[in-house]
């Protein structure tokens, strides 16, 4: 006779936790573990966003705003997808001085090229990042506990 488990006792895992643990391990990754955040969940927002981060680099804290295409990710059970995107947010905190040095002094005209470039560079260095860890850095099993 087989016996077959039920779902009933499987947990649900907890995306918020799960966000949370994974955020601190990205601060860590980095070795930015000063920083204060805040989490804001915004999970009603569907507009191809998957998540931001607003940073006071003066007194180290910042603030992220996760959305519906994290949560999509997270039901999916794509792990690395959702890592990337905290990864990617977290990485602005090395960006984001040279980001305002930049932009404090720059033309209207130039203001597009400075975001663009923002974004492309803390793109790269998310991605040298990624490539460093392993599946075990993003598993709920770790982050978690389950």
């Amino acid at each position: 006779m087989t016996i077959i488990p039920s779902k009933i006792h499987r947990k649900k895992l907890d995306f918020k936790k799960y966000v949370q643990e994974l955020a601190r391990a990205c601060l860590a990754q980095i070795q930015h573990e000063e920083y204060d955040m805040t989490i804001k969940w915004e999970e009603g927002v569907d507009d191809g966003i998957a998540a931001e981060i607003a940073v006071d680099g003066k007194y180290l804290f910042f603030t992220l705003k996760i959305y519906a295409a994290t949560k999509r990710a997270f039901d999916a059970k794509d792990y690395r997808y959702v890592c990337q995107i905290i990864m990617h947010e977290i990485c602005h905190l090395l960006t984001e001085p040279l980001y305002l040095l930049s932009w404090r002094d720059s033309r209207p005209s130039e203001e597009r090229i400075i975001d663009e470039t923002r974004e492309r560079q803390t793109q790269r260095i998310c991605y040298a990042i990624m490539k460093g860890i392993s599946a075990d850095f993003y598993s709920p099993k770790r982050l978690l506990g389950k």
